[in-house]
């Protein structure tokens, strides 16, 4: 704290006046504190709990104006968060600077990214003019050399030379030769993929995901928050030879009409895909997605679900759906697939299936899957249930689509990139499960996948979830009883898929 952080403190102070820049008039710091009167100071904190009583000796201060700032944020233990929070009551302006090499993505620094106010900025050696320009102009600053260095630091940081780019690997080039260990170079333009030190270290990046127990990588992830993406309806029937002679494009002409050539037939379809993942209690958060022309969005988020009554929940449920439906059909949806969480959200199906109105808006098609998580997969060599499956097929589909970047939440990575999967034995072969909720949560201090499970009920294609069945009162009410007692047994886990229309 003196001989580092307050060394740099002052010396920036010092550079500063150097150059005509007032900086902190009257309060050159001396020691860990900077004075100018008894409401205007600055001061350091080590952070040491000292047998728990670190929060009382540290808050206390309501001031007007009141700036905390947290270096290697990460490092610092949660009752210091919890101080300043306390201390952020009544001021005219608060401020919270929280700077850390992000070794971890579930941190205390990691979750303060969700707070509704909080401002949250990537620093990348790649933007940094020293390295990229290859200058000095930022004094004391990371250098090129040291870049090169780091790139060939196999034992501490390191890069790995790979045949093409990956987003899933977060791989990047550089339009300057790289000096190799061993003498040579490699070439400007060489893909270089990062590993875990050089991932935080050097680009900020969280090594999340992509560790070989996730199926979706925060490279993935993030990949698919800056993708533009260009959509084109789904074609069915036959397209005349003649229109390709025409030099007609098929994708031009309205779609959820038939378009007759001669004996050809065929039509257009944009499809729609919501995900609803149903609250199963109190904490848990009822959420809903949509995919619709190669675009992930965050619909709505049901807060209390798992608290209200059935009656009062459904027609939240309904109600959230049929908005976003009709949004969609605006857009000019022609066909709808609406996935539902199982168990819980058995009346919502029910409710669905009998909105007519809705089901008018999508003369191509309107269908409504009650999907048991716990049920078989469509691929049983590769799942062990239909869940993973999903999670796994995210993956792919995500790869090709965009994120909405204003709509989602900051958890849809945590859930999505850090739901960690194993291998577990199904008859005479190993078949991948992924991890249950109750393991998540504890890694997450309690919270539950909401918006990941919301989000691959969205994107998951349709031909998984199988035949559907004609409606029978009495499987019906089977399926009932034998989903309601597989959930309390199991923690929510389900055995079988039920689905009529």
């Amino acid at each position: 704290m003196r001989d580092t952080l307050w060394k740099d403190v002052r010396t920036h102070v010092t550079n500063a006046r150097h150059r005509r820049r007032n900086v902190m008039p009257g309060l050159m710091p001396k020691d860990m504190r900077a004075e100018q009167a008894a409401n205007h100071f600055a001061m350091g904190f080590v952070t040491s709990d000292s047998g728990g009583t670190g929060t009382e000796r540290v808050q206390g201060q309501h001031n007007d104006y009141h700036l905390w700032v947290f270096e290697e944020a990460e490092g610092i233990p949660e009752f210091m968060y919890d101080a300043v929070k306390r201390q952020f009551t009544g001021n005219k302006v608060r401020l919270w600077l929280l700077i850390a090499n992000p070794k971890t993505s579930t941190s205390t620094f990691q979750e303060m990214k969700l707070h509704p106010m909080a401002q949250v900025f990537r620093l990348s050696l790649l933007d940094f003019p020293n390295v990229w320009n290859g200058t000095s102009e930022v004094p004391g600053g990371t250098d090129r050399t040291t870049f090169n260095n780091w790139i060939e630091d196999q034992r501490t940081f390191g890069c790995e030379v790979v045949p093409e780019m990956d987003e899933t690997r977060h791989t990047f080039t550089v339009p300057w030769d790289v000096p190799k260990a061993g003498g040579g170079f490699h070439p400007a333009g060489t893909i270089f993929a990062p590993k875990r030190g050089f991932l935080y270290g050097a680009l900020g990046i969280p090594p999340s995901g992509g560790g070989g127990d996730t199926f979706i990588s925060a490279g993935r992830y993030d990949a698919a928050r800056e993708r533009e993406v260009t959509a084109r309806p789904l074609l069915e029937g036959d397209v005349p030879e003649s229109l390709n002679l025409l030099g007609l494009d098929p994708y031009t002409l309205p779609a959820g009409v038939t378009h007759t050539y001669g004996t050809s037939k065929f039509r257009l379809i944009w499809h729609v895909q919501l995900g609803i993942d149903c609250a199963r209690y109190g904490d848990d958060a009822g959420t809903i997605y949509s995919l619709f022309r190669r675009v992930l969005r965050f619909e709505e988020a049901i807060q209390g679900a798992g608290e209200l009554d059935e009656m009062t929940r459904t027609r939240r449920y309904v109600q959230a759906t049929a908005k976003a439906l009709r949004r969609y059909a605006d857009q000019g949806a022609t066909r709808a697939s609406i996935r539902v969480d199982a168990g819980y959200g058995g009346g919502i199906v029910d409710l669905l299936r009998e909105q007519a109105d809705l089901q008018e808006l999508f003369p191509d098609g309107f269908t409504v899957h009650e999907v048991a998580f716990g049920s078989l997969p469509k691929d049983e060599e590769q799942y062990a249930d239909l869940v993973t499956e999903m999670y796994a097929s995210a993956d792919e589909v995500l790869s090709v689509t965009r994120i909405d970047p204003g709509s989602a939440p900051l958890l849809l990575k945590r859930d999505l990139t850090e739901r960690k999967y194993g291998y577990v034995l199904k008859g005479d072969r190993e078949v991948k499960k992924l991890e249950k909720k109750d393991a998540f949560k504890k890694r997450t201090k309690g919270q539950s996948p909401d918006d990941g499970d919301g989000a691959v009920l969205a994107l998951a294609p349709e031909g998984i979830f199988g035949t559907r069945l004609r409606r029978d009162p009495s499987a019906q009410a089977a399926a009932s009883l034998t989903v309601q007692s597989v959930s309390e047994a199991d923690g929510g886990e389900y055995s079988e898929l039920y689905s009529w229309s």
